[in-house]
C-alpha cells in the first residue's frame, strides 16, 4: 500500500497541530476504512 504524507504551512503551535493532526487522522480511518501512522517528528 502506498504511503501518503501530508505537510502543510499553518500558524498553529505544534502541540495544536498534533492534536488536530491525531484527529484528522482518526476520522480518515473511520471514513476511508484505512490504517493511519501517526508518527510525530521534531518540529
Amino acid at each position: 500500500m502506498p504511503d501518503i504524507h501530508i505537510h502543510r504551512e499553518h500558524q498553529l503551535g505544534l502541540k495544536e497541530a498534533r492534536k488536530i493532526a491525531f484527529s484528522w487522522a482518526e476520522k480518515a480511518e473511520e471514513k476511508f476504512d484505512m490504517e493511519c501512522v501517526y508518527e510525530e517528528g521534531d518540529t
